[in-house]
């Protein structure tokens, strides 16, 4: 190994950052083809079903070229649908004692209320509300009720 004081010049460190550069396109565009490959692969459905998995459970991974999430010109969804959904959410939620929550969705818009023990479970219904989809802004009223 070499003493790395006195004796490196200037080209020896030129020479050094050029293969490390290289070694990190090299890494990078190796990288790079692995997740092009298993992208290919969760299209396919293969290599996901040999481990146990199938392409479904990769679910919400974008997929190039994708167009999940991209609906018809004009759709809007209907509140008694979005209201369904979080409701379902927040029951399914184990970190949050959705109980005293009161939930409304007008045009798009949810207004949450009622109470909650802990101030987080009152952000954690308000972002629960927001990942909804058809849902355009989200009210947040719950009040934390610290007895």
């Amino acid at each position: 190994m070499r003493n790395h004081s006195s004796n490196t010049t200037t080209e020896d460190l030129k020479t050094i950052a050029q293969d490390m550069l290289r070694m990190g396109k090299h890494w990078a565009q190796s990288a790079q083809g692995w997740l092009d490959q298993r992208r290919w692969d969760m299209q396919d459905g293969d290599s996901f079903r040999t481990h146990g998995f199938s392409a479904a459970d990769a679910g919400s991974e974008p997929v190039r070229g994708g167009y999940r999430g991209v609906g018809p010109r004009d759709y809007v969804r209907a509140d008694e649908r979005i209201v369904e959904e979080i409701n379902e959410q927040l029951t399914d939620a184990d970190d949050l004692d959705a109980s005293g929550i009161t939930l409304k969705v007008e045009n798009g818009i949810a207004t949450l209320g009622g109470s909650v023990p802990q101030r987080r479970m009152k952000h954690r219904a308000e972002d629960i509300a927001v990942a909804c989809n058809g849902v355009r802004d989200v009210r947040n009223e719950i009040q934390v009720n610290t007895l």
